[in-house]
């Protein structure tokens, strides 16, 4: 704890110790507040009313979506979890949300999605260009193809490098012969 002395309270000479006065910064504190709460006028005491629990709101539901052809289709977690895939039972989706190209169908239920980033270079007061690539699972309804862009958010971990699920496929790729 460290001892403050008031100013005004040293006598000119200070070698005589015993007539200093020292005060801590919790008693200062302290006196502070007992002069504050002398000064105001006391406030008439409101009646406490008891708290009572509100009702539940009904989560908001997005519109079950079945068809998933059209580009920009979204699926909830929820919607997910009703498509009938073991590895989505239950599945929460949480953390980050990517927008990325597919550059990979070839495994089974699994694209692998690229993405750019810029990252500042100091030296040269630049950008560069970087690329991100994580691989996400695919649920048969979305059926995410070469070339589609889609929008992947983060889950549980789903395999051993797998942790996001597409959930929206933004754009269709053309299909070419």
């Amino acid at each position: 704890m460290t001892v403050r002395r008031c100013a005004a309270l040293l006598p000119h000479d200070t070698s005589d110790k015993s007539t200093i006065k020292q005060t801590t910064h919790q008693n200062t504190m302290a006196a502070t507040k007992t002069a504050k709460k002398e000064s105001a006028p006391a406030a008439p005491a409101k009646p406490k009313t008891p708290v009572v629990a509100k009702a539940a709101a009904t989560p908001k539901v997005k519109a079950l979506i079945v068809h998933a052809e059209a580009a920009g289709t979204v699926f909830t977690a929820a919607q997910l979890g009703a498509l009938g895939d073991p590895k989505l039972a239950g599945i929460r989706l949480h953390g980050k949300e990517f927008v990325g190209t597919v550059i990979s169908d070839k495994a089974d239920k699994t694209v692998t999605v690229e993405w750019e980033r810029r990252r500042l270079v100091k030296k040269f007061e630049r950008y560069e260009k970087r690329y991100s690539r994580v691989y996400a699972h695919n649920p048969a309804q979305l059926g995410a193809r070469l070339g589609d862009t889609v929008r992947i958010k983060e889950s549980r971990p789903l395999s051993k490098t797998k942790n996001f699920v597409v959930v929206e496929v933004v754009t269709r790729a053309e299909v070419t012969k």
